[in-house]
C-alpha cells in the first residue's frame, strides 16, 4: 500500500510522544494526558507554549493505527484510556521500504534542520541521502561527517546502507527457485553479508528518524 507522508515535524514529535505514553503500561493514557504530553513536548522543542488540540491527537491516533505510515499499532480504548494491546510494542520498530515516504521525510528533516539539536541529524540525512541517491543542501554537512570518531563517538547509526554485489537463486522447500540478492552492508564498522529477499527488502527503520528528533 502507498504511505501517506507525515504532514510536518510537529506531527513525528507527537507521534514519538505518543507512541512513549502508550509503551507505559503503568500510565493512564486519557485523551487529556495525551494532549498534555504531546503540548509539553511540542513547546520543549520550540522554546515557546504550545498547545495541541484534541482533534489533532485524535487524528495521530489514527494515523498510528492505520497503514498510512506503516505503523499499524495495536492501540485499544477502555475505560476512557488508550494503550498498547501488545506488550513492548513500539513505532520505533516498524520499518518501511517506499523510497518515496523516504525522501519526503528527509525533505522534512532538511526544512527544519536548523531547529533539531540533536547533532544525529548529520548522519541520518547522509544515510538517507544514500539510499534515496538525493543530494543535500551544504548546511546538512557536518565537517567531520565522514571521519571515523564522528560517527562511532557522536552520531553513528547502526542502519544498513545495502551496497550491492550479486543476485543468486535459491531454491525454497515447495516452491520455484526465488531470486535473492546477496548484499554488503555496514553494521558497527564491520561488513557483513546478507542474502536479502527482493520482494520483501526492507529500506529503513522509524526508530533512526523518531531518535534523532
Amino acid at each position: 500500500m502507498k504511505k501517506n507522508m507525515p504532514a510536518n515535524l510537529n506531527a513525528l514529535l507527537r507521534y514519538k510522544t505518543i507512541d512513549k505514553c502508550l509503551k507505559n503500561q503503568f500510565k493512564k493514557c486519557t485523551i487529556e494526558y495525551l494532549i498534555e504530553k504531546c503540548s509539553e513536548a511540542l513547546s520543549e522543542f520550540k522554546g515557546k507554549n504550545t498547545s495541541v488540540s484534541e482533534r489533532t491527537i485524535r487524528e495521530d491516533l489514527k494515523i498510528l493505527k492505520s497503514d498510512a505510515l506503516g505503523f499499524n499499532a495495536p492501540i485499544v480504548f477502555e475505560n476512557n484510556e488508550y494503550r498498547y494491546s501488545t506488550k513492548k510494542y513500539s513505532i520505533f520498530d516498524t520499518k518501511f521500504k517506499e523510497l518515496k515516504l523516504l525522501s519526503e521525510i528527509k525533505e522534512i528533516l532538511v526544512d527544519e534542520f536548523e531547529n533539531i539539536k540533536s547533532d544525529k541529524k548529520y548522519a541520518l540525512l547522509y544515510k538517507i541521502a544514500k539510499i534515496t541517491k538525493e543530494t543535500l543542501p551544504k548546511k546538512c554537512y557536518h565537517k567531520d561527517l565522514d571521519n571515523f570518531n564522528f560517527f562511532e563517538k557522536k552520531v553513528f547509526i547502526p542502519c544498513a546502507v545495502h551496497i550491492e554485489k550479486e543476485t543468486i537463486p535459491l531454491p525454497r522447500y515447495d516452491e520455484y527457485p526465488k531470486t535473492y540478492k546477496v548484499v554488503y552492508y555496514w553494521s558497527w564498522f564491520k561488513t557483513k553479508r546478507k542474502v536479502v529477499d527482493l520482494e520483501n527488502k526492507e529500506y529503513f527503520s522509524w526508530e533512526y528518524i523518531l531518535d534523532t528528533l
